[in-house]
């Protein structure tokens, strides 16, 4: 199944500078997990005077059975919270 994500992409498109094409600067994940298929774009920040970066991402979540795309999520998280995370999940 070829998935659109049309709210995900519109989005992005209201919300970053540079719209769409700024996803040429992004990474871009996608995995189907428990009837969900999930996309996520991310960007890292990095700063000369700091010892972490700063990452952008941009979360859609799709619905395999009822195929229906949910609200995006737009977050920006430090990278030293994302090691710790890093290190719950794998302990």
């Amino acid at each position: 199944m070829k998935i659109k994500w049309l709210k995900l992409h519109q989005c992005i498109d209201s919300n970053f500078k540079d719209g769409l094409n700024c996803l040429d600067n992004f990474d871009c994940y996608e995995e189907e997990f428990n009837g969900f298929q999930y996309r996520l774009y991310v960007h890292k920040d990095e700063f000369d005077d700091e010892s972490s970066s700063l990452v952008t991402a941009v979360l859609g979540l799709y619905d395999v059975e009822f195929e229906q795309e949910h609200n995006p999520s737009i977050f920006q998280i430090p990278s030293t919270m994302i090691n710790r995370i890093y290190s719950f999940i794998n302990a």
